[in-house]
């Protein structure tokens, strides 16, 4: 049994081989950089990138936002506790 398999394993590795120069690559592969393809691929590509640090951007931004409106309400309230007691 376990001679049939690796048989047939190498035949089907065989097969493989001989049936791959059929194969063709898109223009990507073959480095056509003028095709709409590649194009549509480089603008996707700085679209995600752009979006990425946008998001990343925003959320370290709002962390100081944050950071600074906690400082300023705590300076606040060591300025004088009794007027922000009464707010």
């Amino acid at each position: 049994m376990n001679r049939k398999r690796s048989l047939l394993l190498g035949l089907a590795s065989l097969a493989m081989l001989a049936l791959a120069s059929s194969a063709f690559g898109c223009t990507v592969c073959f480095g056509d950089s003028d095709a709409p393809i590649v194009k549509g691929l480089e603008a996707s590509v700085i679209f995600l990138v752009a979006v990425t640090y946008t998001l990343l951007f925003g959320g370290v931004t709002t962390f100081i936002l944050l950071r600074r409106r906690a400082r300023r309400l705590a300076e606040l309230q060591i300025a004088s506790p009794a007027d922000a007691r009464s707010h």
